[in-house]
């Protein structure tokens, strides 16, 4: 098991991407504890610092003071990872191997673990190897051997020297790079990379750069062909700097095959575009769908609208008489008592005006019913005129006989609309066969108080009041 560090702002808090992995120990310690990086020495190969802790230079200077090359893993969320980094290029005192780790890539965390530890273990044993190699009697490059554990490390290693020629291998860089050790030692590693210039003239700035000690240890992905065709390999290339060689210094190079891990990047990466590609499709399909439904649903309220316009119109029709265009009888009584129920809410009158034509079946008989109809349209249209305030309205009642309703009118007021009446009939001046002129009779009452929730007996008044005027010689007005 690989034995890592886990930093974090409390203390036995698990590590997400690397507990229940059986590849790794999770040794969980607090961040803000002083001692807790001498609790790791000799025990772990990775350090992890978790996103939770607020400011992680403090402890990675601690971590560097016990070990510069400690794999250090800082994770952090995505709007603050470019300050971190900005941040350690000035901070003095910390290590040279240090990984901030974007937090949704967390979970490709243990991979990255495994091979940094093991890289370090490999690191390790070579420098033992170098340093038994040092003080035993110096040997030919071709002769420089590594130990039965470095021939068995899961990464190629290749040992540089200050010339950039390859002194020594194991077997793994054999295959990876494709060369046999009789065949590669003294040459170049990067002259593998010929084929793709721009790959050669990178590892060979990042090999020189590392024999000049002008940075750290270096990491890099490269794509390498193989000799014998097939798919290209996906290599992470590490470069660290060799101070102990034979007397003078080189550098260890470390092979890394990762192609499965690009591939399943790659296969990740593809399945997403084509699911943002089907939520696009799915957005657009909603978007059309939502688009119809809009469409469909104002075309539903239009309709709706002109529905209400005509069912409006309907009613307005059915409340009409046919002949004069006066409100008709059943108008009257469906708004006459609700007028009365109004009305006596409100403590305030209401007069209702019956009219009749005099002499009208007389009119008819003599001059005919197309002649007759003209004299009822004209004496309704004198009787809608008289009817000025809102809230009045005049109704054809049958026959020859009107009436007309004057809420919160008094009997003073119902006076006036009927003598006003009766001088606009007279003022039309409609030719009667018999009688000179067209005239009528009007009868009127206003009710009060617990009479205005009686409507029949109102109109019952006013009809009483307007046989009096008959009686009493018509072209009159007679109120009870």
């Amino acid at each position: 098991m690989i034995p890592v560090a886990y930093f974090d702002t409390q203390p036995g808090h698990p590590c997400p991407s690397l507990t229940g992995n059986p590849e790794f120990e999770c040794i969980a310690l607090s961040a803000d504890e002083s001692d807790s990086v001498e609790q790791i020495r000799s025990r772990a190969q990775v350090a992890v610092v978790g996103s939770a802790v607020n400011d992680p230079v403090p402890l990675l200077t601690r971590l560097a003071q016990f070990d510069k090359e400690l794999p250090v893993f800082v994770i952090r969320r995505h709007e603050l990872r470019q300050q971190l980094v900005n941040r350690l290029r000035f901070a003095p005192g910390v290590g040279k191997r240090i990984r901030i780790y974007d937090e949704e890539e967390e979970t490709q965390l243990s991979v990255e673990v495994s091979a940094a530890a093991k890289r370090k273990t490999s690191l390790a044993a070579l420098n033992r190897g170098v340093d038994i190699a040092a003080q035993k009697p110096t040997r030919a490059p071709a002769q420089f051997s590594f130990d039965s554990l470095l021939q068995q490390a899961p990464v190629g290693i290749v040992v540089l020297s200050d010339e950039m020629k390859i002194m020594a291998m194991n077997r793994r860089s054999e295959l990876l790079l494709g060369w046999s050790r009789s065949r590669a030692i003294g040459q170049m590693v990067s002259g593998r990379f010929r084929d793709t210039p721009s790959q050669f003239k990178a590892l060979t700035k990042m090999i020189s750069d590392c024999l000049k000690a002008r940075s750290g240890p270096a990491q890099k992905q490269f794509q390498l062909k193989p000799h014998h065709g097939g798919s290209p390999l996906e290599l992470q290339i590490s470069i660290g700097r060799l101070d102990s060689l034979n007397g003078s210094f080189g550098c260890a190079v470390f092979l890394d095959d990762i192609t499965e891990l690009v591939s399943s990047k790659r296969d990740l990466e593809t399945a997403s575009v084509q699911l943002e590609k089907r939520i696009t499709e799915r957005t657009r399909a909603l978007s059309e769908i939502r688009k119809h439904l809009e469409e469909r649903s104002h075309e539903l309220e239009k309709a709706n609208a002109e529905l209400l316009q005509t069912k409006d119109e309907l009613i307005e029709l059915s409340s009409r008489d046919a002949l004069t265009g006066l409100y008709n009888r059943h108008y009257l009584n469906t708004k006459f008592p609700a007028e009365g129920k109004r009305m006596y809410r409100h403590h305030h009158p209401l007069s209702a005006l019956m009219i009749d034509i005099d002499h009208f079946k007389q009119y008819n008989d003599e001059l005919g019913h197309l002649q007759g109809d003209e004299c009822l349209v004209t004496i309704a249209g004198i009787i809608e005129s008289v009817c000025r305030r809102a809230g009045d309205f005049a109704t054809r009642f049958g026959g020859e006989e009107f009436t007309i309703v004057l809420p919160e009118a008094s009997r003073a007021q119902a006076r006036q609309v009927g003598e006003l009446l009766l001088a606009r009939v007279a003022d039309a001046a409609l030719p009667h066969p018999k009688h000179g002129i067209v005239s009528v009779s009007i009868g009127g009452y206003t009710a009060m108080g617990g009479e205005l929730l009686d409507s029949d007996k109102i109109l019952e008044a006013a009809d009483k009041a307007l046989y009096e005027s008959k009686e009493n010689g018509r072209d009159r007005l007679t109120l009870a």
